[in-house]
This record gives structure tokens, sequence and C-alpha cells, in this order.
């Protein structure tokens, strides 16, 4: 299978090597960790209500606050900057909203492939406006490409189908637009930050 970039392996088989995965994923269960069955010591816990557990520091300092600082705080903000924007425009009353990130909160140079359906639905949450959607949008095309390789044959001219190779599909109007992740995280920061959002970078 060939891999690389956001394709990944490109052959029928690797897909459904994919799908067999996720599915196993999904249907596997928790269980408790029995260090006689594995070599490595078991995973730090990452959230929990034990107070025995981590900096006895922190835990007292959050004994000591009257009141916390913040009602939801997102961590990872290249995401979740949209969804504390539509989180606070649904609050009423005085709800603090903080989002965590870890670097700087900005776009890549690289273009994000989104639908349009995707951006008006940000529009209809009041988290952008028609006009800076319009904005933000660098690039429009009719559709994506979707191919499947049975086998790796390299040259070809043409599809993967005339050659006899795999099987392709053109999806219309899905992913279909490139906007521009500095200024769309540009629009939705400032208009999160107005609403009394608080961003914490490099945290």
């Amino acid at each position: 299978a060939q891999s690389g970039g956001a394709g990944a392996s490109t052959t029928y088989q690797a897909f459904l090597r994919a799908e067999e995965n996720w599915t196993r994923l999904k249907q596997s269960k928790a269980f408790k960790y029995d260090p006689k069955l594995l070599s490595q010591p078991p995973p730090p816990t990452f959230i929990t209500d034990d107070g025995s557990q981590g900096s006895a520091q922190c835990w007292q300092a959050l004994r000591d606050k009257n009141k916390l600082d913040y009602d939801v705080v997102i961590c990872g903000g290249t995401l979740g900057i949209f969804f504390a924007t539509a989180l606070a425009l649904r609050q009423e009353g005085d709800v603090k909203i903080c989002v965590l990130e870890a670097g700087k909160l900005q776009g890549r140079v690289q273009e994000w492939n989104i639908s349009r359906k995707e951006l008006e639905e940000l529009i209809e949450m009041g988290v952008m406006t028609a006009e800076e959607v319009e904005q933000v949008i660098q690039t429009e095309f009719p559709g994506c490409r979707s191919g499947f390789k049975n086998k790796e044959v390299t040259p070809t001219v043409g599809g993967y189908f005339e050659n006899g190779v795999g099987y392709e599909t053109v999806t219309p109007d899905v992913l279909n637009l490139g906007v521009a992740p500095s200024l769309l995280l540009d629009i939705v920061k400032k208009r999160f930050e107005s609403l009394g959002g608080t961003i914490l970078e490099n945290t």
C-alpha cells in the first residue's frame, strides 16, 4: 500500500484493513491494567477525583478557593475555539469559558478543506457571519476524487478503472472548499473574546 500525506494508504485492501481496525476499536472493552501481562508500567492517571493522587499542593489550592476561575475549560484551541464560541453564544448569565492552547492559537499556511454546508452551520450558530465565511474561502472546486487501488502499478496514464488497477468516484460538494486557517481562527478568536471568553496560549 502506498502511504503518506492526508490520503495515507491508497489500496482498497488497506481501506478494508482500516475499517476492520476501526470496528475492532469500537467493540473493545475497558480492562484493568495487569503488569504481569504487559512488560511496561501502567500509564499515569490523567483525570481523577481521588485526593490521594496527584499534587497535594494543587488539591489544597482547589479546596481553598471559594470560586473557580472558569466554569468551562476547553483544551486544544485549534478546533476548540469553535465549540467555545458556540457555547458562549448560547449561554445566558455569567458563565466563564477558557480555551487552553499548548502553543500559539494560529492557523497554518496550508488551506483546510471543508464543505460549504459545514461553514453554513457556523453561520447558523452565530460563530461567523456570511460575509466572514466568504472572506476566508480561498479556493472552490466542484468535488473531490476518491480512488482505491487493487494493485500498485506505476506509472499510469488516466484513471484507475481504465488502467485496471482500481476504482474511483467523484463526490460533488464535499470538502471542495479551501479556507485560510489563519483568517478563520483570527475571526473566531476575536468573536470569542468579544463574548467575554479567555484564551490562554503557550499553556
